[in-house]
């Protein structure tokens, strides 16, 4: 493990949330003079990075492709200055289609364990030292394309308006009382995959403490 206070010295490669043996593969890669740094989750990565002038150049997060850590922090991340830096994800489930959903999301490869370290070494390496030329051409076009129907959407924007207009008194009533309870948004988000395999917000009254 680098010496955190030469942390500046050298170019990292960010762990989020891996665990030890994942983190233990990582470390013992050879990553040329790039150097191995693990944060416990991404609230304590966004703080280095706002702490430090460190030079990340890779960032490997351990995550589902839809989950805290998957494409939603990468999301976070794109609306830090640091948006360019490569990202990746070491993910138990992986599909076609959520691999794919990954790629169109921006995620530069997604990697299923077990891990193989050969595989390591090589695609990040390459993807690192190459990302300047590369970023730009990881676009995956969209399969299967669905169009709504022209009736099912106009029922669909009616019957839900109604419904939220008709439920407003007690919405509002669920607000008041979320605010008087805890403190914290009174909504939450969680990202799902709609037509297309886009990705979309979902929203829905926060129920945990923060």
């Amino acid at each position: 493990m680098v010496d955190l206070d030469k942390i500046n010295e050298f170019k990292i490669i960010a762990l989020i949330g891996c665990d030890q043996q994942i983190t233990s593969v990582f470390l013992s890669a050879d990553f040329g003079d790039k150097q191995v740094v693990s944060y416990k989750n991404g609230t304590d990565f966004f703080a280095a990075l706002e702490a430090s002038n460190s030079n990340f150049v890779g960032i490997v997060s351990q995550s589902e492709v839809l989950g805290t850590a998957g494409i939603a922090l990468l999301e976070a991340l794109r609306k830090k200055k640091n948006n360019s830096i490569p990202f990746f994800l070491v993910s138990q489930q992986l599909s076609e289609s959520t691999a794919i959903l990954a790629l169109k999301s921006g995620v530069s490869e997604v990697f299923k364990l077990p891990v193989n370290k050969e595989k390591i070494e090589i695609r990040l390496n390459l993807l690192i030292d190459k990302w300047d030329q590369l970023k730009n051409t990881n676009v995956v076009e969209d399969f299967r394309k669905y169009k709504t129907p022209f009736i099912k959407r106009v029922f669909d924007i009616v019957f839900a308006g109604t419904a939220l207009i008709l439920l407003s008194p007690f919405l509002l009533i669920v607000c008041i009382l979320l605010k008087l309870e805890s403190k914290g948004p009174m909504f939450y988000y969680a990202l799902r995959v709609g037509s297309g395999y886009r990705t979309f917000k979902f929203y829905k009254f926060r129920s945990m403490f923060v």
